[in-house]
């Protein structure tokens, strides 16, 4: 069409060159014929004006030559798996490729092709498999599998225009270019202070080993901290050289912090009953000031004025007496060593080392319940007896996706193929969408939820998956669920979302 084009436009200027020609031709032939007739009077001539030779050569505007404009992409999405198809974990990598050619089957509609990079688990390697994809024009990178080699290809996946989807757990390196597919001790942390708050927990302690995982915990316990009224999170990670002996001390001393407590609470149930008997409350809390020394006697004149203020506001009796008993409480009348429940953040070895010190004190009897996270699910209910009554959050199971791929690969999956599935699944949903290649970031968190391999899974604004997560409770006899499958954001405090709901 352009080679046509340009010869039409040649054919069309002929013509118009022999016109010119035949008109020059003929204005010569007339002037001749006027030489011949008529004479020539000669008229001096002006010496031509004088030119700057600076005007000849005017000062040149710089010209900004064009920026190079990529060209659509067309044909079947090119999903580039970035995993460890060799080296000590191959295994691994094996899953990975299962996963996401079978997110590629199951999704018919969508056009797209899987090409498979060997990382060998190596950061260089992982690096240089993310240039040859993008040479390989990749429209999204799923993987790697660690998150240390997925944070150390951010720079060169902005620079290629890519987003990777990593098999990583570790929340700490999503960002606009690296998205975490793995379950995050945050998200988990969300759903399990979420479900304790919901049944009445108000003091939290967070027990653990100071670090990645500790460290994300408690962050993750604070922020929740700040958007739950009343609710209270202590902080009591130990150094990671912490032996044994001084950690089953900080046990110690956290569980008798609340047996001092509930001594306390047998006294404000006291002042309860002394306040609903006497015939001037305020005057009764003046005379208790009087006669307890120091931060004491102040508590109870502040509470003095306190109920004042409630009476005088137009609160009856009743209810003043019972928010001055609910300020005594919250207020530091029952002490700062109050303990409700305790979230280990350990698991495997440590926590089968751990947990058994709270039961050597009695946490149970002491009224305090046990939380964890996912990792209890490798815990056997049977032998665990320290953990049992103890509650923690966990994926639902999903028969269907493990018979289907066990028919297609002959064994059962782990959770790795599950999270490859999701990954290639967002991907392709983000693309049937009519997201522009490579896909970027936002487009894959737009695409809402989709049907992941253990549920619906999707892309928070904050570059972490959200599936959901029930909770359960470890008994004798097994775990059982408490609380049904949820979906929560853990950067949108107190949100639950049903399992069911619109994206």
């Amino acid at each position: 069409m352009i080679d046509m084009a340009v010869r039409t436009s040649r054919a069309f200027r002929k013509p118009r060159l022999l016109q010119l020609t035949a008109a020059f031709t003929a204005l010569t032939l007339l002037a001749a014929c006027q030489a011949d007739n008529k004479p020539v009077t000669q008229r001096p001539v002006s010496p031509p004006p004088r030119v700057n030779q600076a005007d000849l050569n005017p000062p040149q505007t710089p010209v900004k030559p064009l920026e190079p404009v990529a060209p659509l992409r067309t044909g079947p999405i090119r999903v580039a798996l970035l995993a460890p198809l060799s080296g000590a974990f191959g295994d691994a990598g094996s899953e990975l490729s299962n996963g996401a050619a079978m997110a590629l089957f199951d999704t018919p509609g969508v056009q797209a092709e899987l090409m498979a990079f060997d990382t060998a688990g190596d950061a260089d390697q992982t690096k240089a498999a993310v240039l040859l994809a993008a040479s390989k024009q990749a429209d999204v990178i799923v993987g790697p599998l660690f998150g240390r080699n997925a944070a150390g290809i951010a720079d060169a996946l902005a620079a290629e225009g890519l987003v990777a989807l990593a098999f990583s757990n570790d929340g700490s390196v999503a960002g606009q270019q690296v998205l975490i597919m793995g379950r995050t001790a945050t998200t988990e942390t969300a759903r399990i202070i979420r479900h304790a708050a919901s049944e009445g927990a108000r003091n939290i302690t967070v027990f653990g080993k100071a670090g990645a995982v500790g460290d994300a915990v408690a962050r993750q316990a604070i922020a929740e901290q700040s958007a739950q009224n009343g609710l209270r999170i202590q902080r009591a990670l130990y150094a990671p050289d912490t032996n044994y002996t001084q950690i089953t001390k900080n046990v110690a001393a956290l569980l008798r912090a609340r047996s001092r407590d509930n001594s306390r609470s047998a006294a404000a149930v006291r002042l309860q009953a002394d306040l609903t008997a006497a015939d001037n409350p305020a005057a009764r809390l003046l005379a208790l000031s009087a006669d307890q020394p120091g931060a004491e006697g102040e508590r109870f004149r502040e509470l003095a004025g306190f109920y004042t203020q409630m009476t005088g506001a137009g609160s009856p009796r009743k209810s003043a007496i019972a928010a001055v008993i609910g300020r005594y409480r919250s207020a530091g009348g029952l002490g700062g060593g109050r303990v409700d429940a305790v979230l280990l953040t350990l698991s495997g070895a440590e926590l089968s080392t751990v947990a058994p010190m709270f039961q050597l004190y009695d946490a149970r009897a002491a009224g305090v319940r046990l939380l964890g996270l996912s990792g209890w699910d490798d815990m056997d209910p049977t032998r665990a007896r320290e953990l049992h009554g103890g509650r923690y959050p966990s994926t639902p199971f999903n028969d269907a996706f493990d018979d289907r791929y066990q028919r297609a690969f002959g064994e059962l999956p782990t959770e790795l193929a599950g999270v490859a599935y999701d990954a290639v699944k967002l991907a392709l949903s983000a693309a049937d969408g009519g997201a522009a290649r490579p896909l970027p970031a936002e487009a894959i968190a737009a695409a809402g939820k989709v049907d992941g391999a253990l549920g619906p899974v999707a892309m928070s604004a904050a570059g972490v998956a959200l599936r959901p997560l029930e909770v359960l409770e470890m008994r004798p006899d097994g775990v059982f669920p408490v609380s049904p499958a949820t979906i929560v954001d853990p950067a949108v405090p107190d949100v639950l979302q049903p399992v069911g709901a619109g994206s």
